[in-house]
C-alpha cells in the first residue's frame, strides 16, 4: 500500500465518521425537552420575582390580621 492509498483510506474513514456524527439524532429529543424545561423555569422565576412581594403581602398580612383578631 502506498502513501496515497493510505491517505485516501484515512480520509474516507474520517468522512464516514463525521457524516455519522452529524446524522445521528438519537439524543435530539432529550435536548429539546431540556430546552423547554429550562424556558419554563426561567418564565416561572421571572413571574414569581415580579409577583413575589405582592403575594407575600397578600397572604401574610391576611394571616397577621386574622391572628390579631383571634388573639384580641
Amino acid at each position: 500500500m502506498n502513501l496515497k492509498e493510505i491517505i485516501t483510506k484515512d480520509h474516507t474513514m474520517v468522512q464516514k465518521a463525521s457524516l455519522s456524527l452529524f446524522t445521528d439524532e438519537s439524543g435530539q429529543g432529550m435536548v429539546e425537552y431540556g430546552l423547554i424545561l429550562g424556558l419554563i423555569a426561567l418564565v416561572t422565576v421571572g413571574v414569581l420575582s415580579m409577583l413575589g412581594n405582592n403575594l407575600y403581602d397578600l397572604f401574610f398580612n391576611k394571616v397577621k390580621g386574622t391572628l390579631a383578631t383571634v388573639t384580641n
